[in-house]
């Protein structure tokens, strides 16, 4: 049964409470200084909550009684004779209570980490995706630039000789500072998105999957405090003594200490686990829904990864249509003879060389997207 579980637990908790206390916790150490800032609050809450539930609280207490059996004989039977007690007081559910309440602060700090983790993942999943993709078109280029000022040089030498006109040299030497130009614009996005990027994430469904799980531990710590609070097993002991009238004497001889166990369980407990199991099944959906703000932010942020994801398909579609195209282009100017082909030959060249960075943007990027999104991301 649950409660005499609970009970057994606070037992064994005493003698380790009788000589040390229970420390601080928390997940300190994650390098993020809000997280750590908020659970030193969320810990240091908890042991100020927790403080008066784990030690015994002291007892006092004064007034009249009547006079005991053993009494009697000497006439004090009937007699309202004073009465002072002291002794300690322990509950062992609030025991069990202040050691649920500072794991509930840990877990509170580990929910509030893994909820600035799916944030921070869910922010920098597209620059990521992105640098993947500028990374991929730079290396398509910086290969191609090689046989571009190849080919400037050729024109030159052909204008030289006086096989090319001035106008060739002048489209070619355009379309080499177009390569370049993209190289550095590509080299400047990768570098840019690097530095929002950070860390190459592991998915999204990771981190949302650790932000669940630490919610449901902060629900579970809620309902066994709850629970906690139906049942008692309270120990009082002390010393006690009844005084005579004339010149507040000891009224007796018997040694004046006292000891008492005291059980209460309600019955409310039988309902309330259901109730507890319901309450965490609605969080749970309420949270699917995007009811709080970390699920609406996670539902956001995966409709515009979904969206960029489906336009970047669709787009390389496009583009490695259009490169199979060129191909075949390339293939009948090659056939052909004469100078005139050969510019031909360079100016698709070059729209290849275009085409094809495009296409290892796009095809890095929607792979970088569909991991995230725990989709295939090969296919077109």
């Amino acid at each position: 049964m649950s409660v005499l579980r609970d009970v057994r637990c606070a037992l064994l908790c005493l003698a380790f409470l009788a000589t040390a206390p229970v420390q601080a916790a928390g997940g300190a150490g994650a390098g993020d200084p809000v997280a750590d800032a908020y659970c030193r609050y969320v810990t240091e809450r908890a042991h100020a909550e927790s403080a008066r539930l784990l030690v015994p609280a002291a007892t006092a207490g004064f007034g009249l009684v009547h006079g005991t059996e053993a009494l009697i004989g000497q006439g004090l039977a009937d007699a309202l004779l004073p009465r002072a007690a002291v002794g300690l007081r322990y509950d062992l559910a609030e025991v069990r209570r202040g050691l649920l309440t500072l794991r509930l602060g840990e877990a509170e700090c580990d929910r509030h980490r893994a909820e600035r983790q799916l944030r921070a993942r869910s922010a920098r999943a597209v620059p990521d995706a992105e640098r993947r993709g500028w990374a991929a078109k730079a290396a398509v280029l910086e290969q191609a630039l090689p046989q571009a000022l190849e080919i400037v040089s050729n024109v030159e030498r052909l204008v030289g000789g006086g096989e090319a006109m001035l106008t060739d040299l002048s489209a070619t030497a355009v379309r080499v500072e177009a390569l370049r130009a993209q190289l550095a614009d590509a080299r400047l996005e990768q570098e840019a998105r690097a530095a929002t990027a950070g860390p190459p994430p592991d998915g999204l469904d990771a981190a949302a999957e650790a932000w669940a799980q630490a919610e449901a531990r902060v629900a579970s710590l809620d309902g066994r405090i709850r629970a906690s609070r139906a049942w008692e097993v309270t120990l009082r002991g002390g010393w006690e003594q009844v005084y005579r009238t004339d010149g507040l004497r000891p009224a007796d001889s018997r040694i004046p200490f006292y000891g008492l166990v005291s059980i209460a369980i309600s019955p409310g407990l039988l309902w309330q686990g259901r109730a507890d199991e319901r309450a965490a099944e609605a969080r749970r959906a309420w949270a699917a829904a995007g009811g709080d703000e970390a699920s609406e932010a996670l539902t956001l942020q995966r409709a515009r990864l979904v969206a960029t994801l489906r336009h970047d398909r669709q787009r390389r579609t496009e583009v490695h249509r259009h490169l199979e195209e060129l191909q075949g282009y390339l293939r009948e100017v090659e056939r052909a003879g004469g100078g005139r082909a050969a510019r031909i030959r360079e100016a698709l060249w070059f729209e290849d060389v275009r085409a094809r960075a495009d296409a290892a943007f796009l095809d890095a990027r929607a792979e970088g997207l569909a991991a995230l999104l725990g989709e295939p991301g090969g296919e077109r």
